[in-house]
């Protein structure tokens, strides 16, 4: 990504190239939320963790002990939120 958003602004200039530019920043943010936001090989995917959804998970229990209300929201659409607590519980 890095030496395509190089390459874009090298050819067209830093001001035609913000597409490019708004979508590599795009593509950091998915990677600080969860790994398994981008597009990786299966193989990748299965090893990706987010530090997000573990420390979530981490602090749960002491919420629900402590009568604390909790929502979870998912960024990705139409994914189950218990399901991906579930899974990162696992």
């Amino acid at each position: 990504m890095h030496t395509k958003v190089r390459e874009a602004i090298a050819k067209r200039g830093l001001a035609r190239s913000s597409i490019v530019i708004l979508n590599a920043l795009l593509k950091l943010r998915q990677a600080c939320c969860d790994p398994r936001l981008l597009k990786l090989s299966a193989a990748n995917a299965a090893r990706a963790k987010s530090a997000k959804l573990e420390r979530l998970v981490e602090m749960l229990p002491t919420m629900v002990e402590d009568g604390r209300r909790r929502r979870a929201e998912s960024g990705r659409a139409g994914e189950d939120v218990e399901a991906l607590l579930a899974s990162a519980a696992g």
